[in-house]
């Protein structure tokens, strides 16, 4: 009997062991917070889960900080003619530190009175983003909310619509959003944006 359940024990065991996955470098995304398995760290770079030794440190990237100065309404980089759900615009940016904002600058098609729609995409590894929908004059018509926690590519997805005139000029705003960007260490993110 003893012998029995000796021999279970290490078929049990021996299971186990056989089930023990053995996560690669740069396998997984990420997650909140730069959370990693054990013996894997955030790169910032990729924002995957990497061995200690292949680690780089956060970069806006070749294309993240092309519109500075944006940091005010005064200064939004202009994106064109964007909303009604007819003609669409893809952007790049960062925010690379906790008080940075970027402005971007669009107007709604003419003869077109309509929704404008955005949505941003940023790593979940670094500072949550939020986005606003303003008139010009600087009034928030809407803010976004998260409508994917985490897709298939380790990013938040966040969503915000509102109405806008036809030929009319509106302001979007990208800065921190609530949430964690531990403990400072992480205050900055990537992002890209999809308007129509």
């Amino acid at each position: 009997m003893v012998r029995a359940t000796g021999t279970a024990l290490a078929l049990a065991l021996l299971g186990l062991a056989a089930c023990d996955p053995d996560i690669g470098s740069g396998t997984y995304y990420c997650g909140p917070e730069r959370a990693c398995p054990e013996d894997l760290r955030c790169d910032e770079a990729t924002a995957r889960c990497v061995f200690p030794q292949l680690v780089d440190v956060f970069d806006c990237g070749p294309d993240g900080n092309v519109n500075e100065p944006d940091d005010a309404a005064a200064e939004a980089h202009d994106v064109g003619t964007i909303g009604c759900d007819r003609l669409e615009s893809v952007q790049v940016g960062c925010v690379d530190n906790a008080g940075d904002v970027d402005y971007l600058r669009g107007v709604t098609p003419a003869g077109c009175a309509g929704e404008v729609t955005i949505e941003l995409f940023a790593p979940v590894a670094f500072m949550p983003l939020t986005i606003e929908i303003l008139d010009e004059g600087g009034a928030v018509l809407a803010t976004g909310a998260v409508c994917t926690e985490v897709d298939d590519d380790g990013e938040q997805r966040v969503c915000v619509s509102a109405e806008v005139g036809a030929a009319t000029p509106y302001l979007v705003r990208i800065q921190r959003a609530d949430g964690g960007d531990c403990g400072g260490a992480c205050a900055y993110n990537r992002y890209h944006l999809t308007m129509y």
